[in-house]
């Protein structure tokens, strides 16, 4: 999947599924977004990507997708992952934006290519997991339909 979006204040990135090339821009990604951001995304404050995050971002069955802009960094990073065989048609999403990037309609336009892809593959329904402060996330889902569970 290559695709380039036009944002909401046009500026423009590419997005493309992540593979193992893009191991150090996803290390500088997640330690340039802020305490706050990573704590929402991997409900944890971590400082970098464990080896078990760095495969289950390039190798979990589904799909992890990177905007990169027009520096090739990445500024945001989605991805949805197939859950065991029994569980009913779902898959579970994750989605975080660098903040410089946040209220653009980036997260909104990654999830979209996510869901379709999803589909395509016979996943009927996309679920995300977050902690319960994470505002930003339950509006997000709110606005697009997409079940959240409480994180533990």
């Amino acid at each position: 999947m290559n695709a380039r979006l036009v944002l909401r204040d046009a500026r423009a990135v590419q997005v493309r599924r992540v593979d193992a090339r893009d191991e150090a821009k996803l290390q500088a990604f997640v330690a340039g977004l802020s305490w706050p951001s990573r704590t929402a995304r991997f409900h944890a404050p971590i400082r970098e990507l464990s080896p078990s995050h760095l495969r289950a971002i390039l190798s979990s069955p589904g799909l992890s997708l990177a905007a990169f802009d027009d520096q090739d960094r990445i500024v945001a990073l989605a991805q949805y992952a197939l859950a065991r065989e029994d569980a009913n048609g779902e898959a579970e999403f994750a989605v975080v934006v660098a903040e410089a990037w946040r209220n653009r309609g980036l997260a909104e336009a990654l999830l979209g290519l996510l869901r379709h892809d999803a589909e395509r593959h016979g996943t009927r329904h996309l679920v995300g997991v977050a902690l319960p402060h994470n505002d930003a996330m339950r509006n997000l889902a709110g606005k697009l339909g997409l079940r959240l569970l409480a994180a533990a």
